[in-house]
C-alpha cells in the first residue's frame, strides 16, 4: 500500500526553519526521506506506521504552507514484487 499523508501540524513555519512538525498518515514506516518542497527535512524520525516527526529546513522566502509541500520518498519495491 502506498504511503498517504493525511495531515501536517503545524501547517507553516518561519523561513529560518527549525520547526518540528508531526506528519500523520498511513504506510509511513518505510520512509527514506522527508521533503518540504525541494528541500530535505533537517531531520526526521519515523515514530510509527502512522506518524513521522520532522524538523523543517531553512527556506528561501517567508512562511510556506507545509501541508501541500510535504513529500515522502520511499525505496522502489524489489524486482518481482
Amino acid at each position: 500500500m502506498p504511503p498517504v499523508v493525511s495531515s501536517v501540524s503545524p501547517a507553516q513555519g518561519p523561513v529560518s526553519g527549525g520547526t518540528t512538525v508531526v506528519i500523520t498518515g498511513t504506510g509511513l514506516t518505510g520512509a527514506t526521506a522527508v521533503r518540504f518542497g525541494s528541500a530535505n527535512a533537517a531531520s526526521y524520525t519515523v515514530n510509527s506506521a502512522d506518524q513521522i516527526t520532522a524538523v523543517t529546513p531553512a527556506g528561501s522566502t517567508g512562511p510556506v504552507p507545509v501541508h501541500s509541500a510535504c513529500h515522502l520518498r520511499f525505496p522502489a519495491p524489489p524486482a518481482g514484487a
